[in-house]
């Protein structure tokens, strides 16, 4: 069932597990945000939470599995995908820890399937604050000089080839795939790059400047396929890095295919350094 709202503290301390003050400073970043949650189950030992994102796409994040309150943690799952469903999101999301198989497995119960174990990575401006140079003659242009048809075509081109969660390919249509990198709160779109080769589109960087925090995320560098192989993404990563140096940022993540070993090479070229990793599991509800 859902959770009423006199109850939301309660269901977050549930699912976080932290003291009360992160609890309600959670439940209050929650709350600050223009994208609608909604809590299901029993606040005080098994809870769902929905957040529903741009791009027609909702994530769920589930309270500590256990024995005890497995059952009920798959009726609330599966209530919450239902309600989901009926309010016309198109896709479901959850990220679940490395080793947690039992997770895994309740949200395969209730329909999900395993996108791709992510590897997050991240760079650090303590040990890496020089400025990147070029090694080919690509550019940088804001997207925004790209009229939005020319840049959804460019982004629907890096996808062909892809070695980055290639299962999810064609489930997603190119409109909720931008307005979900852009995100309800309108991301910085001065970080939203188009590359260009010989003043042709050759692919897209999109990042982000993660909210009240000196961080920069790298949410997409996509290439397109007649332009691999050719030093551009190399490029491409120094001028994420450029970025953030330029910015006085002191750190940009990014979640990466841990099957996509090029991806992953050419990212610690640049000095990124692997950290934690999670399950993606995804679920089309229409």
């Amino acid at each position: 069932m859902q959770i009423p709202h006199s109850k939301h503290l309660e269901a977050s301390e549930t699912l976080i597990g932290r003291s009360k003050n992160e609890t309600r400073a959670f439940l209050e970043r929650l709350r600050s945000r223009p994208s609608p949650h909604s809590f299901w189950g029993e606040a005080d030992h098994a809870v769902i939470l929905v957040t529903e994102g741009a791009g027609s796409g909702a994530t769920f994040m589930i309270s500590q599995l256990t024995k005890e309150n497995e059952g009920e943690l798959l009726q609330a799952l599966q209530e919450a995908k239902s309600a989901t469903t009926q309010k016309g999101v198109a896709t479901a999301h959850a990220l679940l820890g490395e080793f947690d198989a039992q997770s895994v497995h309740l949200f395969e119960s209730a329909g999900f399937a395993t996108l791709a174990t992510l590897q997050y990575m991240e760079w650090s401006a303590t040990q890496n604050h020089r400025v990147l140079s070029q090694i080919t003659n690509a550019t940088f242009s804001a997207a925004s000089a790209l009229t939005h048809d020319v840049l959804c075509s460019t982004l629907e081109k890096t996808f062909i080839g892809s070695l980055d969660c290639p299962a999810i390919h064609g489930k997603r249509n190119i409109e909720d795939i931008m307005a979900s990198h852009k995100g309800f709160e309108q991301n910085d779109l001065s970080l939203w790059f188009t590359i260009l080769s010989d003043n042709e589109p050759a692919g897209v960087l999109f990042m982000n400047h993660l909210q009240n925090e000196n961080i920069l995320e790298l949410a997409y560098l996509g290439i397109t396929p007649e332009m691999r192989n050719k030093g551009i993404a190399i490029d491409a990563m120094s001028h994420a890095v450029n970025q953030a140096v330029k910015r006085g940022c002191n750190k940009i993540v990014l979640a990466v295919d841990d099957t996509n070993i090029p991806a992953i090479s050419l990212y610690k070229k640049v000095n990124f350094r692997e950290t934690v990793k999670r399950v993606a599991m995804f679920c089309p509800l229409h």
